[in-house]
């Protein structure tokens, strides 16, 4: 099984973070720019509560698909399997739990009755 590319290890998330200008957790506070060797740089987030919140995978996930991350994974658990969705937006069975869990996405079963009896 391959291994799976970390958020400091995807270059498309690395820079999605650093060209941020308002923090990716939801919270909308501009971002201050650090001063470090190779330049002005973004961490992407204002405070660890707003990254624990929405991850960087979870914020990149959203710009990809264009829409809030809980439409993103609903839509694709509705068309998919866990396993097949995970694979989809490329991350671990594990980590799409989490995000099922955090995001407070549940499963639900619907029964009709015929109408024939």
């Amino acid at each position: 099984m391959p291994r799976k590319i970390s958020e400091a290890e995807d270059p498309a998330i690395r820079q999605m973070m650093a060209n941020a200008t308002r923090c990716l957790g939801g919270c909308g506070v501009v971002l201050q720019h650090h001063q470090t060797k190779e330049g002005r740089r973004n961490r992407g987030y204002c405070s660890l509560t707003c990254f624990y919140t929405k991850t960087p995978k979870m914020a990149y996930a959203e710009m990809v698909y264009s829409k809030p991350i809980r439409e993103v994974v609903v839509e694709t658990l509705n068309a998919r399997t866990v396993e097949s969705s995970a694979r989809h937006l490329g991350i671990e069975k594990a980590t799409i739990y989490q995000w099922i869990r955090k995001l407070k996405i549940r499963q639900v079963s619907r029964w009709e009755a015929s109408a024939h009896g």
